[in-house]
């Protein structure tokens, strides 16, 4: 065997080997916000370093706004507006806090779905 096959056939074994790296594991919840008056809910994690969430879907009337980030409030991202299929930022803390606050609260009463549907979570460091 050649110098290039044999590195080549070493290359893919040490691939093929390889398992994939876990940085966080994922934990289903079913957070659902109907828009009918304001939510505070923290997510937490005992055994997380950071925590970051999936917003499958987010409809929010004008002026409302989603507030994810640490309880302090140093660091956080506000949503406004559509959204499908977004992952938060990840935030270096075990426990998180989603804020929903809108200038005025009514439910969806034309389709009755949901304003904010949060399907996942994401714990880092969990082993």
């Amino acid at each position: 065997m050649n110098l290039t096959a044999m590195l080549l056939s070493l290359l893919f074994a040490a691939v093929s080997a390889q398992t994939a790296l876990r940085f966080s594991t994922p934990v289903p919840i079913s957070l659902t916000l109907d828009g009918s008056g304001p939510v505070t809910q923290v997510l937490s994690s005992d055994r997380a370093t950071s925590l970051s969430v999936h917003i499958a879907s987010m409809h929010l009337p004008p002026g409302a706004t989603l507030t994810i980030g640490t309880e302090d409030g140093r660091d956080k991202v506000v949503y406004s507006g559509d959204l499908r299929d977004v992952y938060s930022a990840v935030f270096t803390q075990p426990r998180i806090l989603l804020k929903y606050s809108s200038p005025t609260y009514s439910m969806n009463s034309s389709s009755n779905a949901p304003i904010v549907t949060i399907d996942t979570y994401f714990a880092g460091g969990t082993g």
